[in-house]
C-alpha cells in the first residue's frame, strides 16, 4: 500500500521533485488503430 496524502485542486503549495512523479498514458492506440476501443465502438 501506498500512502498518499491528497490535497485539493488547483494545488498552490509547494511541489518537492523528490516526492512527485509523472504518469504520462499514451492513447494513440485507441484513436489511430483500426483495432483500437474506438473503432470498435464504430466511429471512423
Amino acid at each position: 500500500m501506498i500512502k498518499a496524502i491528497p490535497f485539493d485542486f488547483p494545488y498552490d503549495g509547494r511541489l518537492m521533485p523528490q516526492h512527485t512523479a509523472l504518469l504520462v498514458i499514451d492513447l494513440q492506440e485507441d484513436f489511430l488503430s483500426p483495432t483500437g476501443y474506438f473503432a470498435r465502438k464504430g466511429y471512423d
